[in-house]
């Protein structure tokens, strides 16, 4: 019996949470001029219909779970505050922070429910 959760289905119920958010998920490589330097594994890109959530597809699974979950942290919680980029170094580092604690906790939910159902489709076959 194994109840492990792979990391593919973690990766695909937050791309699923994305798509209920009206956001897309895209895997390209990011390029931006402006990133002085920084490290950018996702970004957000508004549109006038949806949000495309941008992920570096060389990121391991994992990797682009908790990049997608992160910025969903952006959409939930810092809508309204324009291109981080042009923020301070303080004020983006605070909200960067925001959005790996809301990461770190949405991953958590999500592999709880997954474990959950796994545990459920155990003991209780045939029931959802």
């Amino acid at each position: 019996m194994n109840l492990g959760i792979s990391d593919e289905a973690i990766l695909q119920r937050s791309i699923a949470l994305a798509q209920l958010e009206r956001a897309e998920v895209s895997f390209q490589k990011i390029v931006l001029e402006r990133a002085r330097g920084l490290t950018v594994q996702g970004r957000l890109a508004n549109g006038d219909v949806f949000t495309r959530i941008l992920v570096d597809p060389e990121e391991t699974t994992y990797r682009k779970a908790f990049i997608i979950c992160h910025e969903l942290g952006h959409i939930a919680l810092h809508t309204g505050y324009g291109n981080l980029l042009e923020l301070d170094w303080a004020a983006r580092e605070r909200l960067e922070r925001e959005a790996n604690w809301f990461a770190t906790r949405l991953m958590y939910k999500i592999r709880l429910r997954l474990l959950l159902q796994s545990v459920l489709s155990i003991i209780s076959p045939g029931r959802r």
